[in-house]
């Protein structure tokens, strides 16, 4: 059994955090930030939320490229009517008082590009913009074709059915300490990232999106992916369709995120779809049809463990394999389950496999502790292959608390 987090991906965040130690002092310790800084202003950006400050803003960007200097935005809502690109250089602003607000719905991106670049302490929003096509264009903060980059300590504010941040064709990043407030649209995405390669999402707060973190299956697929200690939806403002949905990634790891959905009644808490050596490790849920749902996860050994998953309206866990998946459901407690469930089925289950059978004796179901009451439920952990089953070997230690328990139909 495999406990810990992909070495790989544990690389990933360490390589990230090396990457920005020129830029980024919060998590660079003693390496400040360049020691000279243009001001924005210099420029004649006037940040009084009414002048189009988007030639000032790209010019200060440029000058500073050419001059090795970092960007500095003062207080102030600097309104940009166009796509702004801030390509290798460090952009850093004071905080809730440096807003960087979009004008135009089809060109509302701020760009993050080249290498070594980043954004800090700032506010990046596009705020009172309706929906519109295409992306990326019209994200929020946009990072494309960057490399060692670094997102941190910034708040999102995303208008109707944007994307937060969208990582697109990058690596070795980091997207860290954000607060990422979605418009409430089941549409709202708030990180995005897609054709990209050791990329960190960390230590976040997701306010009210449609789905918390998508990592996209658009080839070329994502790779070494790490998705670690987020905060996802809370009671006020919950999250509505996924808090994570990672497709068609290899070296992927969710763990530690905490993640409030809507209700019972709608969503997925975290979609592994495609995945391929995946560690989904001690997660905190609550709310949506399923707790954890792995779909067509690959041959090279997958991890569902030590989860805690409340209020579920079908299952907790659902493994919909391939016939070469390999998954293993081990050490989770689940609090209630089954709320939405009605009549008898086999798919009235805290714990459903289902796909393949030829995968069944891949498939390991041990030591996970239901704690909630029967609600709707038939079974504990159900199996729809019809032969053959899974082997009764590789399910046990398995316990629940209700007198009498709920039985099994492996």
């Amino acid at each position: 059994m495999r406990f810990n987090m992909n070495i790989g991906t544990v690389a990933i965040a360490l390589a990230a955090l090396i990457a920005c130690q020129n830029v980024n002092p919060a998590y660079a310790g003693h390496h400040p930030l360049p020691q000279i800084l243009e001001n924005v202003k210099t420029f004649g950006a006037m940040g009084d939320g009414v002048t189009d400050d988007t030639a000032a803003m790209q010019n200060a960007a440029n000058n500073a490229l050419l001059t090795h200097r970092g960007l500095l935005f003062p207080p102030g809502t600097y309104l940009h009517a166009g796509i702004v690109s801030f390509n290798g250089i460090a952009v850093s602003g004071s905080g809730n008082a440096s807003v960087l607000l979009a004008a135009d719905p089809n060109n509302s991106a701020v760009l993050l590009t080249g290498s070594n670049a980043s954004i800090q302490n700032i506010v990046v929003s596009t705020a009172g913009l309706g929906p519109a096509t295409p992306a990326p264009a019209t994200s929020t903060l946009l990072v494309q074709n960057a490399n060692s980059f670094t997102v941190a300590n910034d708040t999102i504010v995303q208008g109707v059915g944007r994307i937060g941040v969208d990582v697109v064709n990058s690596s070795v990043g980091l997207v860290n300490a954000c607060v990422f407030d979605g418009s409430g649209s089941t549409s709202d995405i708030g990180v995005d990232v897609g054709q990209s390669h050791n990329v960190s999402v960390t230590n976040n707060l997701f306010q009210n999106e449609g789905t918390g973190i998508f990592v996209s299956p658009v080839s070329p697929t994502c790779q070494s992916i790490a998705l670690l200690s987020n905060t996802i939806g809370n009671v006020t403002f919950p999250t509505y369709a996924f808090g994570i949905d990672a497709e068609g990634t290899s070296s992927l790891d969710i763990a530690q995120n905490t993640i409030q959905m809507v209700s019972s009644s709608f969503g997925i808490a975290i979609w592994a779809h495609n995945d391929d050596s995946f560690n989904v490790s001690n997660n905190n849920t609550w709310g949506g049809q399923v707790g954890v749902r792995a779909e067509g996860s690959g041959p090279s050994g997958n991890l569902v463990t030590q989860n805690i998953l409340h209020n579920c309206g079908m299952q907790g866990i659902t493994a919909l394999n391939f016939s070469t998946s390999a998954v293993q459901i081990n050490s989770n407690v689940f609090g209630e389950c089954g709320l939405n469930d009605t009549g008898t089925s086999i798919f009235n289950a805290v714990i459903l496999v289902a796909g393949d059978a030829a995968s069944g004796v891949n498939t390991f179901v041990q030591n996970n502790s239901y704690q909630g009451h029967l609600n709707g439920l038939d079974d504990y952990i159900t199996c729809e292959f019809t032969t053959p089953h899974i082997p009764p070997g590789n399910v046990s230690g398995n316990t629940t608390t209700q007198t009498p328990g709920l039985p099994n139909n492996i």
